[in-house]
């Protein structure tokens, strides 16, 4: 079998990033929050624990604030705030894209 060159190798690294990536995006398929997390201010489907165990799933979006209140602070921790209902902060363990809306 011929040795792949760094080139080739970084090439099918790509393509396999990408695969996976692809795959991921598809709706229907929880992304865990650990791998990958969803752009800032994205409206997205998550699931999380709650205090009493039971997993629970609503949307949320990511943001994210500063650690202080410096302005020049570059220091941001990324926050997850519930977009239905009364916003209040939550820890997803997976997430995934919202399907797009119905036509008719």
């Amino acid at each position: 079998m011929k040795k792949l060159t760094q080139r080739e190798e970084m090439a099918y690294s790509t393509i396999a990033r990408f695969e996976v990536e692809l795959e991921q995006a598809k709706v229907g398929v929880w992304i865990k929050c650990s791998d990958r997390l969803p752009e800032y201010n994205q409206n997205v489907l998550v699931c999380f624990e709650t205090v009493l165990k039971t997993q629970q799933i609503t949307t949320a979006e990511l943001n994210h604030q500063k650690r202080c209140s410096d302005p020049a602070s570059t220091d941001f921790d990324e926050i997850w705030y519930v977009t239905v209902g009364r916003g209040h902060k939550i820890k997803p363990t997976h997430w995934q894209p919202l399907p797009a809306p119905p036509t008719e």
